[in-house]
């Protein structure tokens, strides 16, 4: 008995000797793994980590894949591998630095690239010193790749917005947000131009966390300036202020100036090639408005001078509006002397009256001093209400209709001319002549389209999307007037310019593929279409399936398909 009780206790101390030395492995490896963890001297590795972690996993310890610290070992390695893609990045757009061949697109590139690989980094969600480390290593890159960008363009004499260093290159500005290749071609050709829709993505190279600010800048620009309907644009004008105003606190400290940046590059981009008179008078007003909130880069300010001088020296040859010559020397005045009039973006309700409440023609601009909000909103509705007067005056004896407002109405009849009925009075006739010009340049479009439709290279894609886009701007606003016939004929026009795009596109296919079989059935899909005949290139599809047609038959069955001297009796 005593012998097995000794046998017994023997086993018990060899067991327990046995699981102390796995207990003692198991701390030996979770000590070892959170000591490399902690080495947050800059000096821990991947591979120091991952060894750490088989080690630990190599015990087979129930539920270790689960263990916290596992998880948090997994996200450093995860991080160290973020830190490291910045890293290279950074490193290879110095290497292009030191290259002065360095075509400017190639720079652009590599900055996107570190943009890419920082936000990736900053995506893992981890305070990681490599983190840190990496991202100051890439905003010092990028700020010398901007730095020698905007010195080449100084040493070219390169004076225009596409010499802005942090603009999108045409390959990024196109990679996002776009459906087909018909949307990138046209974005292409505005990327710097008036649209009247809102923008797919920012002109500039600005982190994630200011996109969604930037295509919100686009919609308040639009808003104010009459492309799209809002029933208070003064409040997106105002929206619009308080984002680039407040740009500083809700970024990085390399970011300082993008949004600041973006905005003006929108304006600027909304006052070139832009059709509509009254969009271009606002948009140059709102831009007067944001130079004396706050002030653009260095590196884009003497762009923007050029950009005000440019439209002044054509407007001394006769070639614009002189009233917006006037408010862009304006402008330029304020941007050179850097002086900024408000402490804080201005207010809905002072807006109308800060943009127009002086008479533009016999403006003389004080940048020491901000005008008195009493006595631009009396000029307000003082011009205000010789506007209306005016209007009252040319529908003297005329009936005025039922769709008018009844507040416009009020004031036109004379029955009403204290100062809010004039104020609310003129918003309706706003609204009404906004209406007036989208549906004019609606009407416009349709006329266009319908005649190239018939022309011989057929109507372009640009055209179409542009009488889509106002299709949808007029449907949302519901323009008082405007016949369902038109809205039908519209929808219509914009169908039958996109079969003919297809049909173009197959005709292109088959002469390039020198294809027979091809030819014949884009020819036969030519036959049924109305809008095809009459093309140019349906004749040369033609030539090309005579030419290679081995068989006369065939080749004279298409001819006298589309032949416009067919005997009629063949």
């Amino acid at each position: 008995a005593c012998a097995s009780f000794g046998n017994g206790v023997a086993a018990l101390v060899a067991n327990g000797k046995q699981k102390f030395a796995i207990l003692d492995e198991h701390w030996t490896a979770v000590t070892s793994l959170s000591s490399t963890l902690s080495n947050t001297g800059g000096n821990r590795t991947i591979s120091a980590i991952e060894i750490a972690i088989k080690k630990l996993l190599d015990l087979k310890s129930e539920q270790m894949e689960e263990s916290p610290l596992i998880i948090e070992a997994r996200r450093v390695v995860k991080a160290i591998k973020a830190a490291n893609a910045v890293f290279e990045s950074s490193r290879a757009a110095r290497a292009f630095l030191t290259k002065d061949a360095t075509p400017i697109p190639t720079l652009k590139a590599s900055v996107k690239k570190i943009h890419e690989t920082m936000n990736a980094a900053q995506a893992v969600q981890i305070g990681a010193v490599e983190i840190e480390n990496a991202c100051r290593e890439g905003a010092e890159v990028i700020a010398a790749v901007d730095q020698v960008i905007a010195a080449r363009a100084v040493a070219t004499h390169d004076k225009s917005l596409e010499a802005y260093p942090k603009l999108r290159t045409a390959a990024d500005f196109v990679s996002r947000g776009l459906s087909n290749t018909s949307e990138k071609r046209v974005a292409l050709d505005r990327r710097l131009k008036h649209q009247s829709v809102p923008l797919h993505r920012s002109l500039t190279a600005v982190s994630d966390a200011l996109e969604n600010e930037a295509k919100v800048c686009h919609r308040d620009i639009l808003a104010f300036c009459g492309d799209i309907y809002m029933s208070y644009p003064e409040a997106m004008a105002a929206d619009l202020l308080k984002r680039g105003f407040t740009s500083l606190r809700i970024d990085k400290e390399d970011d300082i100036h993008c949004l600041r940046d973006e905005i003006y590059l929108q304006l600027c981009k909304q006052l070139t090639d832009n059709p509509s008179g009254t969009s271009r008078y606002r948009c140059w007003r709102l831009l007067r408005l944001v130079s004396l909130t706050f002030a653009p880069s260095n590196m884009l300010k003497p762009l923007l001078e050029s950009f005000a001088e440019d439209v002044i020296a054509v407007a001394a040859k006769g070639a614009t509006n002189e009233v917006h010559a006037l408010t862009a020397k304006s402008f330029l005045e304020i941007l050179r002397s850097c002086k900024i009039l408000y402490s804080t973006p201005p207010q809905a309700d002072e807006i109308h009256a800060l943009c127009f409440g002086i008479d533009t023609a016999t403006e003389s601009i004080r940048v020491e001093e901000a005008p008195s909000y009493q006595r631009l909103r009396r000029a307000s509705i003082n011009r205000k209400a010789a506007k209306l007067n005016d209007v009252a005056a040319n529908l003297v004896g005329v009936e005025l209709p039922d769709l008018m407002p009844v507040e416009l109405q009020d004031v036109l009849k004379g029955e009403t001319k204290d100062d809010e009925a004039v104020e609310a009075a003129y918003e309706q006739f706003e609204i009404m002549q906004h209406a007036a010009e989208n549906k004019k340049r609606f009407l416009d479009l349709v006329e266009k389209a319908a005649t190239a439709l018939l022309a011989e290279n057929g109507a372009s894609e640009t055209l179409a999307i542009d009488l889509e886009a106002q299709l949808s701007v007029l449907q949302t606003a519901k323009i008082p007037g405007l016949e369902v016939t038109c809205i039908i004929e519209a929808e219509e026009l914009i169908a039958r310019i996109y079969d003919q795009l297809d049909l173009i596109d197959s005709l292109l296919d088959a002469i390039q593929a020198n294809s027979v079989s091809d030819l014949k059935a884009a020819l036969s899909r030519a036959h049924d279409m109305d809008d095809a005949r009459h093309l140019s290139l349906v004749k040369q599809a033609q030539t090309k399936l005579e030419s290679l047609s081995s068989s006369s038959s065939s080749s004279s069955f298409f001819y006298r398909l589309f032949s416009p001297s067919t005997n009629k009796n063949n």
